[in-house]
């Protein structure tokens, strides 16, 4: 069976509907956007995240994006293309680890959702800030993702204390377990601020993105619409491959074989109940969520 690429299931266009436009209009003036000539893009993927930015950016910014996967680099290519992109970005193969580049290449280095994955984020970093001119911006956006376990909705708001906190539990150890099998840990956006800090990085700033992820009936915007059609999509051997993931995480974070069915049982319960609630337009939620946009100065 061949592997699939890393983020197979996730690297869909809801990404474009991560943020309302006018925050990164203000998220652009903020980093002053206008003044940056060379941007690169680490763990691009298809390429979303500086593509967003170039709008705001200086009209001469030519803008490199690098992920390892290849499947990923042509499709960013593509997709830069379709969006009359294509004189002002460049993509290739490379990592957060090592990146391809000289010392001091780039005006401004930044990534979206890709700190929580590495093994070592002040490895990551150091990389970013070797490829970053002197004064240069370094900009990332990264979630702590276990609050939507915390985010109720019109169907979730009455579950008991226990499976409350059960769920919890669950997405802990299994983070846990994420981090010594050195494959990141989504909650590490809280902490992203002191890895910049212990890297020497000037004039710290950390905002939140303003987006609420809600979802009310009869969900007519294009970003509920983009996540009901992934809902849809989801197969039975994403879950599958979820379910398989999910066990080795949670093993590796010290969770109990015996505990495991009944955490995944719970965890299914609970995803088919949200679903059939999208199916039925019967869910109705606030949607939060944190999202960090945190940047600084290289001195």
């Amino acid at each position: 069976m061949t592997e699939k690429p890393h983020s197979a299931n996730v690297l869909t266009d809801i990404r474009d509907y991560w943020y309302s436009p006018d925050f990164i209009e203000l998220m652009a003036k903020r980093w002053e956007l206008a003044h940056v000539k060379t941007m690169l893009d680490v763990g691009c993927g298809i390429g979303h995240w500086g593509q967003l930015l170039a709008p705001f950016s200086s009209p001469s910014m030519h803008m490199t994006g690098i992920d390892p996967e290849k499947l990923w680099v042509e499709k960013a290519t593509e997709r830069a293309q379709k969006k009359g992109l294509a004189s002002r970005a460049t993509y290739q193969i490379g990592s957060a680890e090592a990146i391809p580049f000289p010392d001091h290449s780039f005006d401004m280095v930044t990534c979206q959702t890709v700190l929580v994955h590495v093994k070592d984020a002040s490895v990551a970093l150091k990389e970013m800030l070797r490829v970053l001119k002197p004064g240069g911006l370094i900009a990332v956006a990264e979630p702590n993702n276990l609050v939507s376990r915390l985010i109720f909705n019109n169907l979730t708001f009455n579950d008991s204390v226990d499976d409350t906190i059960e769920s919890v539990r669950f997405e802990l150890i299994c983070e846990r377990g994420r981090e010594k099998l050195n494959r990141g840990n989504a909650f590490r956006g809280d902490v992203i601020p002191f890895h910049f800090s212990q890297a020497g990085i000037e004039n710290i700033q950390v905002y939140l993105s303003d987006l609420a992820d809600y979802f009310i009936p009869p969900y007519k915007t294009p970003r509920e619409h983009i996540t009901l059609l992934g809902l849809d999509e989801d197969s039975e051997e994403h879950w599958n491959d979820a379910r398989q993931e999910m066990q080795e995480f949670f093993f590796a974070g010290g969770g109990l074989s015996a505990e495991f069915e009944a955490y995944w049982n719970r965890f299914i319960k609970n995803k088919d109940r949200i679903l059939a609630g999208y199916k039925n337009k019967a869910l109705c939620s606030a949607g939060g969520l944190i999202m960090y946009l945190i940047s600084g100065r290289k001195a």
